[in-house]
């Protein structure tokens, strides 16, 4: 079974990759909104959304504990 950490670095490479934020020929409708916010984008993929995920996981073990 993988660790936590290569299995979030996944996660956050496949939705760059899901946002297409390295391809800057793609200038029209939503991808110019995410182009002009690539910074804020990444710095949320990155930082902040495995934090709100690692505090929902921890929610829910310790949910898990008290029942069992």
């Amino acid at each position: 079974m993988p660790t936590t950490q290569p299995l979030r670095t996944r996660l956050v490479d496949k939705l760059k990759k899901l946002f297409q934020l390295n391809q800057r020929d793609l200038d029209f409708g939503f991808y110019r909104i995410m182009h002009a916010k690539a910074e804020q984008v990444t710095r949320f993929l990155e930082d902040d959304l495995l934090a709100v995920i690692a505090a929902v996981f921890g929610e829910v073990d310790e949910s898990r504990k008290a029942q069992l």
